[in-house]
């Protein structure tokens, strides 16, 4: 007879107690860990989208016009994140870009000078929105504006970013070089 059937049907016979209830409980098979849900599928076909909307934009204005466009969306970007709350607290602010994105910064202070770097998803573009398979190179540019606004948001004042390599456009990563307090 095995130890179940035998606390079973002593039970049955009166002789149980709270302690092999909770026995005959622990022998029962753990339930099932729930099922995590499955992958949106919207995700991925706004990406694409966004993807199709960039690409076309830059295909059908001049290079100057194309850059001013996604410059802007980059600085919408930049505006309504996290940089708002570290405004005037720039350590706290790239300790955060740090943590947040991973990322290496080198600040010298001496020459108010920022080197912002990342490394891409896979050597891919680190903006989710963004893939060297759906939006042409130019688009880094969305990402220039985006940290220009982020850092002027944090430090009240206007700065210069550059970018200096991209993976979207062959690099291993993503390099900024941002000017504190010069546009």
């Amino acid at each position: 007879m095995q130890r179940r059937d035998f606390l079973k049907n002593a039970c049955a016979a009166g002789l149980c107690s709270c302690a092999v209830a909770r026995v005959l409980a622990a022998d029962d098979p753990a339930p099932a860990a729930p099922t995590p849900p499955p992958e949106d599928w919207r995700i991925n076909f706004a990406k694409q989208r966004y993807g199709k909307l960039v690409s076309t934009v830059a295909e059908k204005v001049d290079p100057a016009t194309f850059r001013a466009i996604i410059e802007e969306v980059g600085q919408f970007c930049g505006g309504s994140g996290f940089a708002a709350k570290f405004a005037g607290d720039l350590d706290g602010f790239l300790a955060e870009v740090r943590k947040r994105w991973g990322a290496t910064v080198e600040h010298q202070k001496e020459t108010g000078v920022v080197r912002l770097t990342f490394g891409g998803a896979g050597g891919d573009c680190h903006c989710p929105l963004m893939s060297k398979s759906t939006v042409p190179p130019a688009a880094c540019a969305c990402s220039v504006g985006s940290i220009r606004q982020m850092f002027t948001v944090v430090t009240q004042r206007a700065v210069g970013c550059e970018l200096k390599e991209s993976a979207l456009q062959g690099g291993a990563r993503c390099a900024f070089e941002i000017r504190l307090g010069t546009a």
